[in-house]
């Protein structure tokens, strides 16, 4: 498959006239009019001349004349830069987490790899009856993973807020009611009193209700404003806040049941989809992350 790959992009090379007038040779790969694409001829270091394709400015593939191959986006982890990749070899160049990855199943193992930087594929003929591709070693990478210590000491402030929403859910058997919500509507302009189109003050801040549906995007001041009034420990005004709160984080809370319309409807969650969400929000107003070095065995979040 290798060799046959390196003499059909050797042939496609020679056979392929430059565009005039270019100050830089250009031989598109495909179409004249798509220059971007190119099939390229590049000699190596150690003398080889290897065939590959440029894409843009990025020598993105190359093939040796032992059938070796080279992947390389050049930092450029685009879906168009994977698709053209994934058009001119055997691999599958795909984008996912934010990053082009290169895979293929090799008899029962994977070969797969995230293209930080250029990626050399083997074509092993060690074995006259089984020739296929391999890497040198495992791909190794290093992944930003939650350090179970620092998340600990990070949810002791909000710990009273959790026990009091955990305790809360139960008694009220999961149910957040449209009467429960609508004691912390404040009417906009409009006069709307919908829980769904309006705001909340908390402790001074207002608050929009879209501002919970996505906190990762809330603006920073009431994020931080949130944050602080779930670690207060003043119990008078944790009396006020923490009702309210708990309220504010059912937002965008997947439910298990509802009674009544969609903007009025009485609405049952479980206390872990409440509590997990407040949880997500307190590691993220914190620093909670260490990295570790992890063999890269399928395309996996969060790779630094």
């Amino acid at each position: 498959m290798s060799i046959r790959l390196y003499e059909s992009l050797k042939a496609n090379f020679h056979n392929t006239k430059p565009i005039r007038g270019r100050a830089v040779e250009v031989r598109p790969y495909g179409k004249r009019s798509r220059d971007w694409e190119q099939v390229i001829c590049k000699t190596q270091e150690d003398g080889q001349v290897a065939y590959g394709a440029r894409f843009h400015l990025t020598d993105v593939v190359l093939v040796m004349p032992n059938g070796d191959i080279q992947f390389d986006c050049g930092g450029w982890h685009s879906p168009t830069t994977g698709m053209f990749m994934d058009s001119i070899t055997p691999f599958s160049v795909y984008k996912k987490y934010n990053k082009l990855w290169i895979d293929r199943a090799v008899g029962t193992e994977k070969i797969i790899a995230p293209l930080d930087k250029a990626v050399l594929v083997r074509w092993d003929t060690t074995n006259p009856n089984y020739e296929h591709y391999r890497l040198d070693a495992p791909v190794t990478a290093m992944q930003k993973v939650i350090d179970p210590l620092k998340a600990k000491a990070a949810r002791q402030p909000a710990k009273g807020f959790v026990n009091y929403v955990r305790a809360m859910m139960k008694v009220l058997d999961g149910w957040v009611t449209n009467d429960l919500r609508m004691q912390y509507v404040s009417k906009d302009e409009r006069g709307v009193e919908s829980y769904w189109y309006s705001h909340t003050i908390l402790d001074g801040m207002k608050l929009e209700t879209s501002d919970m549906h996505n906190l990762s995007s809330t603006r920073e001041d009431k994020r931080k404003h949130l944050y602080e009034c779930m670690c207060s420990t003043d119990e008078e005004r944790n009396a006020v806040n923490f009702p309210q709160m708990m309220v504010m984080f059912t937002t965008g809370v997947n439910r298990i049941e509802s009674k009544g319309s969609w903007d009025s409807a009485d609405k049952r969650f479980t206390h872990k989809a409440v509590t997990d969400k407040i949880d997500r929000f307190v590691l993220s107003m914190n620093d909670v992350h260490t990295t570790k070095e992890v063999v890269v065995t399928k395309a996996m979040v969060n790779l630094v």
